[in-house]
């Protein structure tokens, strides 16, 4: 250590020979590294360094204790059995020592040389519990290697010998000797004989040739396996019953016994006693039911129940994104929440009665319209429908596929390329070029109608045989297209409700609480709604049931001639009445509320809140003076062109009008600012 201290202070002991010589002193000296290495190399062999000196290993060394007191002593010079730690994990090995009288006899006899060693690999069970490691355990380990595994007995079915070895992963049976045909291995489950072939027993059972019960040489139990035991788990997979026409089969996997029911699994937990061989029919068809059909299993997945087949498509109860529904064909529908806790226990008839209510409505996602017509009659779209015709192009379109390849060759860019197809189209306009284009479009056209005729033809006979026509004449491709640009502009048109909550401070610097607009009139479906809301939320949780209710309660009350809407109807006619009365009033009110009132649109085409306040926001501004600039601007925007005298895209003329502007000296400048200042002052004015 001081040495060191003096080298790194550095001084006198700290130059370059001074370190040089201290390192080769400690690595190549006489007690240096390089030479402990190699003297404890002599001393200590590869073999003592990887084996495990364990507690209870050292009677390995000593006389049998219990049971090995009345047998030959493990130790007697003719072997050695030990625990050792190799590249690929714990393993036990037997190398044959021989004795000094040997010794003599191997001297005289060339042939007899030393055994190979023997090995088998320690179970992962074992390995996790040191106390389960003992040289009995050590000692069976290795006979199942050197007699082939230990002989459970012969098959009653075909005299093939059954035998209990010792894996990696722990015990297993092996039906049938190596090399046989047909030979079979199978797991043993983590709980026979104390967690099975990953935690064994081993004293439970003693291999000896002094031992003999009749079955190879084993007692009668091993791991606490009989006989009728090994034979069982031999003949897995075995079939419990049929349930619903389908097998139920139990066998045991990688994570322990399981029961197979349509394709599906479900394993067989402690609650349910967790014997695969055991396993009755009740309990079988309660762990499917509850495991699988109600996906209570995290192991299943998919469809939930199988309620029974109706033309053609089978009614199942699936689980989606947004929860459990009924599924048939493409059509979707909503599971009564009495059935969401055992959806296996729902009728037929209550299912396919709701997927027709569905159908009717419009199947497929995302359909919201609701149609007008009875539950039973024709829908706006129906599952398995053949594909519409494809629309007709139009002349232009005609046009840009012939002459697309001669702009590609000269253009690369999309937009160029439009931008020219556009330009050509124009020219063939004028140079009346257009009309082969017109004459393809029309023919075109005049095929699509057939063929749409056609499909709508064998539309409505698919849906006249389902009971479920298209009484009400509507095209199926119109309200398809409507339904279609309903979704387009949906977004669009509402953001925002058509009722604006916000009416206190439309524009707080003119207008008071008192004068704000009277509350817009409702419809005569909306106090229906009113009504109605609170009655149907009883029974419907999610907003938009409820609007579907409402929307199918309404449509209801259109019969007999109209009777039940009258009510509401007259509700709207005096709420209507009222909103005319309140409007006059204002209208007799203060100059701030007469311009509001000004700018309010008749009530069909009523503004919002926002969009009024905005109005008169630009009202009370003044209007500002132009700039020189923008005079700039006005008076040369048209002399603006493209060399060729076509007309420039907005932005590229924007462009140029700000580099002439630049360009412009102080004595052109000056004309329009001072024509800016002349319209300043008259506003001012």
């Amino acid at each position: 250590e001081e040495r060191l201290d003096k080298i790194a202070l550095g001084g006198d002991g700290g130059d370059e020979n001074t370190r040089v010589s201290y390192l080769e002193e400690y690595y190549g000296g006489e007690d240096g590294l390089k030479a402990q290495v190699e003297r404890i190399g002599k001393l200590v062999s590869a073999e003592e360094a990887r084996r495990a000196n364990l507690p209870s290993l050292a009677l390995n060394k000593d006389e049998g204790t219990g049971h090995n007191k009345h047998k030959k002593n493990h130790n007697d010079g003719k072997e050695n059995i030990g625990l050792f730690i190799g590249p690929w994990g714990p393993y036990v090995q037997k190398v044959a020592v021989p004795s000094q009288q040997n010794d003599s006899i191997s001297s005289s006899t060339p042939k007899q040389k030393e055994d190979k060693p023997i090995t088998v690999k320690l179970p992962i069970g074992m390995a996790a519990d040191i106390s389960t490691i003992t040289t009995d355990a050590l000692e069976t380990l290795l006979s199942t290697r050197q007699k082939d595994g230990v002989l459970m007995g012969q098959h009653p079915e075909d005299g093939r010998n059954i035998r209990l070895k010792i894996g990696r992963f722990g015990a297993y049976l092996q039906w049938g000797d190596d090399g046989e045909e047909g030979t079979s291995t199978h797991s043993l489950p983590k709980d026979v004989g104390g967690q099975g072939g990953q935690n064994i027993d081993f004293q439970a059972f003693h291999l000896s040739s002094d031992d003999d019960n009749g079955q190879g040489g084993v007692p009668g139990t091993v791991l606490g396996l009989t006989f009728e035991d090994v034979i069982g788990y031999v003949s897995l997979p075995r079939k419990i019953c049929t349930f619903r026409g389908l097998p139920i089969t139990a066998s045991i996997g990688p994570y322990g016994p399981y029961l197979k029911y349509n394709n599906t699994y479900v394993p067989i937990g402690k609650d349910s006693g967790g014997n695969v061989l055991s396993i009755d029919e009740e309990e079988a068809e309660k762990l499917v039911i509850d495991g699988i059909i109600n996906k209570k299993s995290k192991l299943s997945r998919g469809t939930l129940a199988e309620l029974g087949e109706v033309d053609g498509g089978m009614v199942r109860v699936k689980d989606g994104r947004f929860g459990v529904y009924l599924n048939w064909k493409k059509v979707n529908a909503k599971m009564p929440a009495e059935y969401l806790e055992n959806p296996s226990e729902m009728p037929l008839d209550e299912a396919w009665d709701i997927i027709k209510i569905k159908f009717g409505v419009g199947a497929g996602r995302g359909s919201k319209k609701k149609s007008k017509a009875n539950d039973n009659k024709g829908s706006d779209t129906a599952p398995d429908l053949p594909k519409p015709p494809k629309r007709p192009l139009s002349s232009y379109l005609h046009f840009c596929a012939a002459k697309r390849p001669e702009v590609t060759e000269s253009t690369k860019s999309l937009g160029e390329v439009s931008k020219k197809l556009a330009k050509l189209w124009a020219a063939a306009g004028e140079a009346g070029e257009r009309k082969p284009y017109e004459d393809l479009a029309l023919a075109e056209k005049v095929s699509y109608e057939e063929k749409k005729r056609a499909w709508q033809e064998e539309c409505n006979n698919i849906l006249s045989k389902m009971g479920l026509d298209n009484s009400s004449g509507r095209s199926i491709a119109s309200s398809k297209n409507k339904q279609a640009t309903k979704k387009s502009t949906y977004g669009k048109k509402n953001k925002k409700s058509t009722r604006d909550k916000s009416r206190t401070s439309i524009h707080s610097n003119t207008l008071k609480n008192n004068d704000m607009p009277p509350k817009k009139p409702l419809s005569s479906y909306l106090h229906f709604c009113a009504a109605k809301r609170p009655e149907v939320a009883k029974t419907t949780k999610t907003l938009g049931d409820v609007s579907k209710e409402l929307a199918r309660l309404w449509a209801e009350t259109a019969k007999d001639g109209g009777k039940g809407r009258q009510p509401y109807e007259e509700l709207a006619t005096k709420d209507k009445e009222r909103y005319e009365r309140q409007i006059l009033q204002m209208k007799n009110s203060a100059d701030t509320t007469e311009a509001l009132l000004s700018s309010t649109p008749p009530l069909k085409k009523s503004r919002s809140a926002k969009t009024k306040a905005k109005l008169i926001s630009k009202k009370v501004k003044s209007k500002r003076a132009p700039s020189a600039y923008m005079l700039f601007c006005s008076e040369h925007r048209k002399d603006v062109m493209n060399e060729d005298g076509s007309k420039l895209s907005f932005g590229e003329t924007t462009k140029r009008l700000a580099q002439m502007w630049k360009d412009c000296d102080s004595t052109a400048r000056s004309v329009y600012e001072n024509r800016a200042l002349e319209e300043k002052l008259k506003i001012a004015d």
